[in-house]
């Protein structure tokens, strides 16, 4: 997906949200982690990873 570098509005945020946003430039590290990985990740260390086994 490219990155929008300007503001466009009509897509679900404000001008100050998008002037807000900080969005930092991925690691080498995080490139490296497959998409799956860091989605585990992240519900790992929200909790939530056994909801699987509840459903």
């Amino acid at each position: 997906m490219a990155k929008m570098k300007e503001f466009e509005p009509g897509r679900g945020y404000t001008r100050a949200d998008w002037d807000d946003a900080e969005t930092p430039e991925a690691t080498a590290e995080e490139l490296a982690v497959g998409p799956s990985e860091k989605i585990m990740k992240a519900v790992a260390q929200a909790g939530i990873a056994d909801l699987r086994q509840s459903a």
